[in-house]
Protein backbone atom coordinates (compact mmCIF):
# COMPACT_ATOMS: atom_id res chain seq x y z
CA UNK A 1 0.00 0.00 0.00
CA UNK A 2 0.95 3.64 -0.48
CA UNK A 3 0.24 6.80 1.33
CA UNK A 4 -0.07 10.54 0.08
CA UNK A 5 1.53 13.08 2.37
CA UNK A 6 -0.28 16.65 1.54
CA UNK A 7 1.56 19.63 3.14
CA UNK A 8 -0.28 22.43 3.83
CA UNK A 9 3.10 24.51 4.13
CA UNK A 10 2.43 27.83 1.65
CA UNK A 11 6.05 27.48 -0.97
CA UNK A 12 8.35 30.42 -0.18
CA UNK A 13 8.67 32.93 -2.61
CA UNK A 14 11.03 35.64 -2.59
CA UNK A 15 10.36 39.20 -2.90
CA UNK A 16 13.49 40.17 -4.43
CA UNK A 17 12.65 39.60 -8.22
CA UNK A 18 8.98 41.63 -7.25
CA UNK A 19 10.77 44.43 -6.21
CA UNK A 20 13.73 44.24 -9.12
CA UNK A 21 10.56 44.41 -11.66
CA UNK A 22 9.30 46.98 -10.02
CA UNK A 23 11.95 49.14 -9.66
CA UNK A 24 12.93 48.40 -13.88
CA UNK A 25 9.34 49.51 -14.28
CA UNK A 26 9.45 53.44 -12.37
CA UNK A 27 12.77 53.34 -14.39
CA UNK A 28 11.33 52.81 -17.84
CA UNK A 29 8.28 54.88 -17.34
CA UNK A 30 10.45 58.08 -15.53
CA UNK A 31 12.20 57.78 -19.43
CA UNK A 32 9.40 57.69 -21.14
CA UNK A 33 8.11 60.64 -19.36
CA UNK A 34 10.95 62.55 -19.81
CA UNK A 35 11.23 62.29 -23.51
CA UNK A 36 7.88 62.73 -24.13
CA UNK A 37 8.51 65.98 -22.26
CA UNK A 38 10.87 67.18 -24.46
CA UNK A 39 9.34 66.06 -27.73
CA UNK A 40 6.54 68.29 -26.19
CA UNK A 41 8.12 71.55 -25.00
CA UNK A 42 5.28 73.60 -23.03
CA UNK A 43 3.22 76.14 -24.84
CA UNK A 44 4.49 79.25 -22.76
CA UNK A 45 7.98 79.93 -22.96
CA UNK A 46 9.61 82.77 -20.60
CA UNK A 47 13.08 84.36 -21.21
CA UNK A 48 15.68 85.57 -19.23
CA UNK A 49 13.94 89.16 -18.44
CA UNK A 50 10.74 87.69 -17.80
CA UNK A 51 8.51 87.88 -20.66
CA UNK A 52 5.82 85.08 -20.66
CA UNK A 53 5.42 84.19 -24.19
CA UNK A 54 3.55 81.59 -26.53
CA UNK A 55 5.86 80.17 -29.37
CA UNK A 56 3.11 78.98 -31.47
CA UNK A 57 2.06 80.40 -34.53
CA UNK A 58 -1.55 80.58 -35.19
CA UNK A 59 -3.35 80.80 -38.35
CA UNK A 60 -3.07 84.69 -38.14
CA UNK A 61 0.71 84.18 -38.79
CA UNK A 62 3.90 85.59 -36.87
CA UNK A 63 2.19 89.31 -36.33
CA UNK A 64 0.78 87.94 -32.95
CA UNK A 65 3.97 86.05 -32.08
CA UNK A 66 5.60 89.07 -32.95
CA UNK A 67 3.29 91.64 -31.10
CA UNK A 68 3.29 89.26 -27.63
CA UNK A 69 7.20 90.06 -27.52
CA UNK A 70 7.35 93.46 -28.26
CA UNK A 71 8.36 93.27 -31.74
CA UNK A 72 6.82 95.08 -34.55
CA UNK A 73 7.55 93.48 -38.00
CA UNK A 74 6.11 93.64 -41.29
CA UNK A 75 3.50 90.50 -41.55
CA UNK A 76 5.19 88.51 -44.88
CA UNK A 77 8.73 87.63 -44.50
CA UNK A 78 11.30 88.93 -47.12
CA UNK A 79 13.29 85.36 -46.93
CA UNK A 80 12.18 82.43 -46.70
CA UNK A 81 14.58 79.12 -46.06
CA UNK A 82 14.23 75.22 -45.13
CA UNK A 83 17.42 74.57 -42.90
CA UNK A 84 17.87 71.53 -40.58
CA UNK A 85 19.23 71.97 -36.60
CA UNK A 86 22.52 70.23 -36.82
CA UNK A 87 22.98 67.27 -34.26
CA UNK A 88 26.11 67.86 -33.12
CA UNK A 89 26.91 71.97 -32.21
CA UNK A 90 29.97 73.87 -33.29
CA UNK A 91 31.15 76.75 -31.80
CA UNK A 92 28.75 79.01 -33.68
CA UNK A 93 25.97 76.96 -32.89
CA UNK A 94 26.66 76.79 -28.91
CA UNK A 95 26.66 80.65 -29.37
CA UNK A 96 23.61 80.78 -31.04
CA UNK A 97 22.09 78.12 -28.45
CA UNK A 98 22.98 80.41 -25.66
CA UNK A 99 20.92 83.25 -27.11
CA UNK A 100 17.62 81.44 -28.05
CA UNK A 101 18.15 80.35 -23.73
CA UNK A 102 18.40 84.08 -23.26
CA UNK A 103 14.51 84.54 -24.92
CA UNK A 104 13.44 81.16 -23.27
CA UNK A 105 14.33 78.53 -26.01
CA UNK A 106 16.49 75.58 -26.45
CA UNK A 107 17.58 74.57 -29.99
CA UNK A 108 18.69 71.06 -27.98
CA UNK A 109 15.24 69.36 -28.69
CA UNK A 110 15.42 69.91 -32.03
CA UNK A 111 18.81 68.73 -33.13
CA UNK A 112 19.03 66.71 -36.87
CA UNK A 113 14.98 68.36 -37.45
CA UNK A 114 13.92 70.25 -39.89
CA UNK A 115 12.54 74.24 -39.32
CA UNK A 116 11.85 76.98 -41.66
CA UNK A 117 13.99 80.15 -41.40
CA UNK A 118 11.68 83.22 -41.80
CA UNK A 119 12.65 86.57 -41.91
CA UNK A 120 10.86 89.79 -41.35
CA UNK A 121 11.78 93.04 -41.51
CA UNK A 122 10.83 95.28 -38.47
CA UNK A 123 9.24 98.32 -38.71
CA UNK A 124 8.86 101.87 -38.46
CA UNK A 125 12.15 102.44 -39.94
CA UNK A 126 12.79 98.74 -41.75
CA UNK A 127 15.97 98.92 -40.78
CA UNK A 128 16.53 95.91 -38.89
CA UNK A 129 15.36 92.12 -39.42
CA UNK A 130 13.72 89.48 -37.12
CA UNK A 131 14.85 86.05 -37.69
CA UNK A 132 12.97 82.90 -36.64
CA UNK A 133 13.08 79.45 -37.02
CA UNK A 134 9.55 77.65 -36.77
CA UNK A 135 9.00 73.75 -36.95
CA UNK A 136 5.89 72.23 -35.73
CA UNK A 137 3.84 74.98 -35.81
CA UNK A 138 6.08 77.17 -33.37
CA UNK A 139 8.88 79.49 -32.76
CA UNK A 140 12.09 77.54 -31.98
CA UNK A 141 14.36 79.72 -32.87
CA UNK A 142 15.54 83.16 -33.33
CA UNK A 143 17.15 86.95 -33.29
CA UNK A 144 17.50 90.27 -34.50
CA UNK A 145 19.96 91.60 -37.22
CA UNK A 146 20.63 94.20 -38.86
CA UNK A 147 20.77 92.19 -41.83
CA UNK A 148 25.14 92.65 -42.68
CA UNK A 149 26.18 89.55 -43.18
CA UNK A 150 28.91 88.35 -40.07
CA UNK A 151 27.02 91.35 -38.21
CA UNK A 152 25.70 90.80 -34.87
CA UNK A 153 22.99 88.72 -33.93
CA UNK A 154 20.87 90.12 -30.53
CA UNK A 155 18.08 87.86 -28.85
CA UNK A 156 15.11 88.52 -30.02
CA UNK A 157 13.36 89.07 -26.80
Amino acid sequence: MFSVHFSLKKPKISKRPIIAAAIILVVIVTALAAVRSRSKPSQMLISADGTEYSPVINDGGCSGFFAQIGLDAEPEPVRKAEVTVPYEFDEFYCRYNELQKHAGMDLDPYKGKRASQLTFTLKPDGDGYAVILVADGRVIGGHRTNGEYGGEMLPLI
